[in-house]
């Protein structure tokens, strides 16, 4: 599906971004160096169940984005 570049909203991945971001906040003890932070991501990544993807994706909130970025003929939305 083609959308607008200016709708970020739309990218499911952008919340995937931030349950990352929360996951290595919580992180203890905290990574100190790039080697540790890199261990850190993939362990992350690695623990992040597919039926979190899935929901992300699938939401009801995602199709009514879709629907508002339609009727907007891809322009702003409240999202």
């Amino acid at each position: 599906m083609d959308w607008s570049a200016l709708s970020p909203d739309l990218k499911p991945f952008e919340h995937l971004w931030d349950h990352i971001q929360l996951m290595l906040n919580r992180q203890q003890p905290r990574p100190t160096t790039a080697a540790e932070l890199s261990v850190a991501d993939q362990s992350v990544w690695a623990s992040i169940p597919m039926g979190f993807i899935n929901r992300l994706i699938n939401s009801r909130s995602m199709y009514r984005r879709f629907m508002a970025v339609i009727n907007a003929n891809g322009g702003h939305t409240c999202y």
